[in-house]
């Protein structure tokens, strides 16, 4: 027997074999196979990303207008990621609703507040990004770093949450 904690009722018992089957679920449902391989991708994305805009952001520090070899991939990446946070929140969303009564709730409950705040934070960051650079505003740059460092940190957060 293994013990489960769900939000409500706060614990139950369930059998070995009800977890096989709901690993069975989780592994064979397309959705949930998106949501995870878009998950993965937007963490690598975000890394790769971040290491992109630091570098611009330095050039901008330092005076220097970053080539548009640099900035137009930085800005490409920067949407896609966007983009599939949204994917990943929605489809995320759908699982966890269609999942409601499964073991794990909280758990899962977690990963979507997690995710929720990753997905804000990704928004919050584009619009700095757009303010600095058509204003030519170096705080708000500076503040989509920091906006976009908190939600590559807690899209990582809610990964890692919903792994162990």
């Amino acid at each position: 027997m293994w013990v489960i904690f769900n939000a409500y009722p706060f614990g139950f018992i369930i059998s070995h074999e009800d977890e096989e089957e709901h690993e069975e679920y989780m592994e064979e449902n397309l959705t949930f196979s998106l949501h995870r391989a878009v998950g993965y991708g937007i963490v690598a994305g975000s890394i790769i990303n971040s290491a992109l805009g630091l570098y611009l952001l330095n050039q901008y520090q330092n005076g220097q207008t970053p080539p548009d070899l640099l900035r137009i991939p930085h800005r490409a990446l920067g949407y896609t990621i966007f983009t599939l946070s949204i994917v990943q929140t929605s489809l995320g969303t759908y699982n966890s609703i269609k999942l409601w009564n499964e073991p794990g709730r909280l758990k899962r409950l977690i990963h979507g507040v997690l995710s929720y705040a990753a997905t804000g934070l990704y928004v919050y960051a584009g619009y700095l990004a757009f303010k600095g650079v058509s204003e030519g505003d170096l705080k708000s740059l500076e503040k989509h770093r920091n906006f976009m460092l908190g939600a590559s940190g807690l899209a990582t957060l809610s990964a890692l949450w919903i792994i162990f």
